[in-house]
């Protein structure tokens, strides 16, 4: 798109656009740049249009916020003060106009930005640097005009002959920007007014331990010595959940138990480094800390693996219980009004807790939505057979493999009519099971084949284009904790879900590591862009 003066670009994608740096020449930019932005506390006018933003700001509060960013106060921070005028504590920030001081990060209840983003040069960035400093269940607001779809209504847009307006966004756009900060968009109005909000945040109850993996440098030879490399990391399906959804920009508290060793002291250290509230770990005296022994073969799947989780068969209800209110301390007072009674937005279960934890947990916290990981056939079946399923009906996702689906209906996969090869016609039958158990939402992983997903009685399958498998430990919990990510930041969008949490578990299968370095919610965002542009090809 080409005015007479100005080159813009629009991605085809998301709606997102954005004027050419080159459009003019530096010193007509220099000489024009914020000509138009002379803010003045005296013009009645413009305090009359800051006062309802303001006012619309406070819409969504049951009460006023304690704390505000006014990020974008340009060099007459005019709305900061009628901020203050009401009696909060503001602070204003600019990145052309204020000092060099970051802003405290989860800091402010509010956050407003009028009329900034559209000099935004690097949007992903400056809207990285602005939710960073809102804490989990804070909200934002963010005044600009949103760009006509239609390119010729776009270059006659008045918008876009300030020169200093170099990014436009459609409603699309900043529902990706939004999400890639761990942020919700929950309104836009009239076309100009975008309020989004961080969630609150998830509680992950379930295992930690040692990670001890073993790979060949050829090909695995059973019964046999293989030469290879021999790893130690912490892992756990609970703590891998964890971390991933911490990386994907969530707030996570992490309830389990360790023992009082060095491998305990060691996960408490990594696992809390990566961001993770770790107040919610229990030291269980006399007990050693979970380890994980796990074999791959020489193309990273796993051939066989032991587990030493003794110490989880201990963790009944009562010992639970004060690990259970530190995490939910903890999260109160990270948060911006939150319930002190259960302070979270989501609740992830993993079967390495016995069941009867596991119900004493999901009752506690009933009011919050519940994703489950089976971890096991074992675990599986226990949790099947406890009370007759009792807290099957009480889950609203689980994320079973095959066998574990199987394990979950209390059946082995040759009770099921058909073949083992037959996968469509068994998973279906065993996916509408499960559902007439209570589960709301399921989803069965068939490996290199993809996903199905079953939802109000209608099956979705989804398999993601090839790719190279480096290792496949940690992709279910990757999985998991990109599509509660999803579900949390872009709302109620199941097929959305079961996309991201595939391209999460894509991000790890391409890694050496259980959680991949690289998992970030941009990086999930832009596998699931490169699989639709695959799939269209």
């Amino acid at each position: 798109m080409e005015t007479p003066r100005r080159k813009f670009f629009r991605c085809g994608y998301c709606g997102f656009s954005w004027a050419h740096p080159d459009s003019l020449p530096d010193e007509a930019a220099a000489a024009q740049r914020y000509s138009n932005h002379r803010n003045d506390a005296a013009d009645q006018g413009y305090t009359q249009f800051l006062s309802g933003i303001i006012e619309k700001a406070f819409f969504y509060y049951s009460g006023k916020p304690e704390s505000v960013i006014d990020w974008g106060s340009g060099p007459s921070p005019v709305a900061s003060r009628m901020l203050e005028g009401l009696g909060l504590s503001v602070f204003s920030w600019d990145p052309n106009f204020s000092s060099s001081e970051i802003p405290r990060k989860e800091f402010y209840d509010l956050g407003v930005c009028i009329e900034t983003a559209e000099h935004f040069i690097h949007p992903r960035k400056d809207f990285a640097d602005f939710f960073r400093t809102l804490k989990p269940g804070a909200y934002a607001v963010i005044h600009t005009h949103l760009a006509p779809a239609d390119d010729d209504a776009f270059l006659r847009w008045w918008y876009i002959e300030d020169i200093t307006h170099v990014s436009f966004y459609s409603r699309y756009s900043l529902e990706i920007l939004g999400a890639m900060v761990s942020a919700r968009v929950i309104a836009v109005e009239n076309e100009k007014l975008a309020v989004f909000r961080k969630p609150l945040p998830v509680i992950v109850a379930g295992g930690v331990n040692l990670d001890i993996e073993g790979v060949p440098f050829e090909h695995f030879i059973p019964r046999d010595s293989n030469p290879g490399v021999v790893k130690f990391s912490p892992g756990g399906t609970g703590r891998n959940i964890a971390e991933n959804a911490a990386r994907l920009g969530l707030t996570v508290e992490l309830v389990s138990a360790i023992g009082n060793d060095p491998f305990g002291k060691q996960i408490s250290e990594v696992t809390e480094q990566t961001g993770v509230g770790i107040a919610g770990l229990e030291q269980v005296p006399g007990e050693s800390t979970s380890t994980y022994v796990s074999i791959l073969d020489g193309e990273g799947d796993m051939v066989s693996a032991i587990s030493g989780m003794g110490i989880f068969d201990r963790i009944t209800p009562d010992i639970i219980k004060p690990a259970l209110e530190r995490a939910m301390e903890s999260a109160f007072r990270k948060s911006y009004r939150a319930d002190p009674s259960c302070p979270f937005s989501l609740l992830i279960l993993d079967a390495n807790l016995p069941p009867e934890t596991l119900l004493y947990i999901r009752e506690r916290f009933k009011s919050i939505p519940a994703w489950f990981d089976p971890v096991s056939t074992t675990k599986a079946k226990r949790v099947a057979e406890y009370q007759d399923g009792i807290l099957l009906n009480r889950l609203d996702f689980v994320k079973p493999n095959l066998i574990e689906a199987f394990a979950l209906t209390g059946r082995a996969p040759g009770d099921v009519p058909g073949t083992w090869d037959d996968e469509s016609m068994i998973v279906r039958d065993v996916l509408e099971e499960l559902y007439a158990k209570g589960i709301k939402y399921l989803c069965i992983s068939l490996g290199e084949k993809g996903v199905l997903a079953y939802k109000n009685g209608t099956v979705t399958e989804f398999k993601p284009p090839e790719i190279s498998v480096v290792s496949a430990t940690g992709a279910g919990d990757s999985f998991v904790a990109g599509a509660i990510w999803s579900y949390l930041v872009h709302g109620d969008d199941f097929l959305r879900d079961i996309r991201s949490g595939s391209a999460a578990a894509g991000i790890t299968l391409i890694s050496a590591k259980a959680v991949s370095d690289d998992m970030s919610a941009g990086a999930v965002e832009s596998k699931i862009l490169e699989w639709e542009h695959h799939i269209r090809g």
